[in-house]
């Protein structure tokens, strides 16, 4: 079952800006943009200023005010800082705007337990405080948010939209949720109860797509946006593995699906951060016998290898690297990420499979050269600039002279 998470940050661009120098933070601070409010300080909420706000409005109520029109650029790297937290529980994010984006835990044992330490850490990252819904299609994780309601999971689909008014059915267009609501239909619950004759007879080809996003049945997929760059595999477990030879076993599988990623994409990657899905508080039985873990949490490794990463050995050899020493906790999920992978390099060979003479010299050369930089010049000399004893030389010039051997 899908299982997306839809976070978003209050106060994201004021915090940013407050950080500037400058004398804004001396006056209630305004983010607008499309000619709403987009943002708002703790002053302008003082002054009865919120979020979504007609601009002119907010200009009538706050004559003193420091109104900001939104850029996409101040904000960028705040936004990545952000980000890279949510990557330690996935690598399927999809940004939304700058202060928002869904994440999906799908593939995770409790991905419910998981999404509150996400939340929590991405407020303790930010020091702001985050929102979070959850569904099983983007558009309706995002309207749980919207709703601040974190309290129905996704077999709850029906009931969380049965009372909810006509106008949240996203996915509809503008124009035929207007027509809904002109023709009574104030809930999106009594869209779904409309019998589909008669539906159809009002929106023609639209009212399949109509019923289906007021049942909750309208699938988006969250997209592996961020982080850019990056190639991504996951090996889940049935339970929890804690022996090292299943565990080995797993960095074989991960392996073997990374390198076929890259031979598939043509990449290579030096930085690679594997994250390791563990029962932090031990396995306990439920209520029907299932294995619960209500104690998931994420260790996360990195590391920058001076070598490219780009077939089957290398990736197994840095996995195995990055998981020893293995943690104390059982492991439900192992995730491995390589970040800004770049084209692989390629050398031109023979017919034959062989490297060329002209590419074998062109290898050594690099190699002399980076070895004199590191080391000095006189680290490697060629045979021809060795200078012999004087001795051995007369001896030789004695031997060629005389026949002597």
């Amino acid at each position: 079952m899908h299982y997306f998470v839809f976070l978003r940050l209050s106060g994201f661009y004021a915090q940013v800006l407050d950080r500037r120098p400058g004398n804004l933070h001396a006056k209630p601070l305004i983010v607008h943009r499309d000619k709403r409010v987009l943002d708002v300080d703790e002053a302008a909420q003082t002054r009865q200023i919120y979020r979504g706000m007609p601009l002119a409005e907010a200009k009538a109520i706050l004559h003193d005010g420091a109104f900001v029109s939104w850029e996409e650029e101040p904000y960028r790297q705040a936004q990545g800082e952000w980000l890279d937290p949510c990557a330690e529980f996935s690598d399927v994010i999809e940004p939304d705007e700058q202060h928002s984006a869904w994440i999906d835990l799908s593939l995770h044992p409790n991905p419910q337990a998981l999404a509150e330490s996400l939340r929590r850490r991405v407020e303790e990252a930010t020091g702001l405080r985050a929102t979070l819904g959850i569904g099983w299609s983007k558009w309706i994780a995002k309207l749980a948010t919207q709703l601040a309601n974190t309290q129905y999971p996704i077999p709850d689909t029906l009931t969380f939209l049965h009372s909810l008014k006509t106008r949240h059915l996203s996915p509809v267009d503008l124009e035929h949720l207007a027509r809904l609501e002109f023709l009574g239909y104030a809930t999106i619950g009594e869209v779904a109860k409309v019998p589909f004759e008669v539906l159809r007879a009002q929106f023609g080809e639209a009212a399949t797509h109509i019923r289906m996003c007021a049942r909750g049945g309208y699938f988006e997929p969250v997209a592996a946006v961020y982080p850019p760059n990056s190639i991504s595999e996951r090996v889940p477990f049935e339970g929890s593995v804690e022996d090292l030879p299943t565990l080995d076993l797993a960095l074989r599988d991960l392996a073997a699906s990374l390198s076929k990623r890259l031979s598939q994409e043509d990449k290579q990657g030096k930085e690679l951060v594997v994250t390791l899905e563990v029962d932090a508080g031990g396995n306990h039985e439920g209520d029907k016998g299932t294995t619960a873990h209500e104690g998931a949490s994420c260790v996360v490794r990195r590391r920058k290898f001076t070598k490219p990463i780009q077939n089957y050995a290398s990736a197994l050899a840095s996995l195995r690297l990055l998981l020893t020493p293995p943690p104390e906790e059982p492991i439900l999920g192992i995730r491995a990420r390589l970040e800004n992978v770049t084209e692989a390099k390629r050398i031109q060979r023979e017919l034959t499979g062989h490297t060329t003479t002209a590419d074998r010299e062109r290898g050594a050369l690099a190699a002399f050269q980076h070895i004199r930089t590191v080391f000095g010049d006189a680290s490697i000399v060629t045979g021809c600039d060795i200078v012999e004893p004087r001795r051995k030389q007369v001896l030789r010039a004695w031997k060629d002279a005389t026949g002597w051997r």
